[in-house]
């Protein structure tokens, strides 16, 4: 779902989507951000423990070679498999708060669509 949540952040005139302005991928950077005066590099994911262990390690190589890098969670769920003393983490509101875009919509909206999800799951597996 990561993708999808890029496609939203990016409808904040403070988001650049590399894949998507450009049509290049910048190793390990999901999104750009202007936030404090500062062009903030950052990896996008759903929950906070998304990552493994391995791909923790080259989280922190590809976030770490930028000057001010961010790893970022789309929601503020479950529990940090990132840390970093050098690479700030947002989850959430935070995130949304700092592009501009209202959480509580977002969240309404995404809420519904998983719900529907679940229901239409639900009754192809009941036939």
């Amino acid at each position: 779902m990561g993708q999808l949540w890029e496609e939203i952040a990016d409808i904040s005139p403070y988001i650049i989507v590399p894949e998507f302005e450009f049509g290049i991928k910048i190793k390990g950077i999901d999104i750009v951000i202007l936030a404090d005066e500062k062009i903030k590099f950052a990896q996008l994911k759903t929950l906070k423990g998304t990552l493994t262990g391995s791909q923790t390690n080259r989280a922190k190589k590809e976030l770490g070679i930028h000057d001010y890098p961010l790893f970022i969670a789309a929601f503020n769920l479950g529990g940090w498999t990132f840390n970093d003393s050098k690479i700030p983490r947002i989850a959430g509101k935070e995130f949304w708060e700092i592009i501009h875009l209202e959480y509580d919509l977002i969240e309404n909206h995404v809420r519904n669509m998983l719900q529907k999800i679940d229901k239409a799951f639900a009754e192809l597996a009941a036939k």
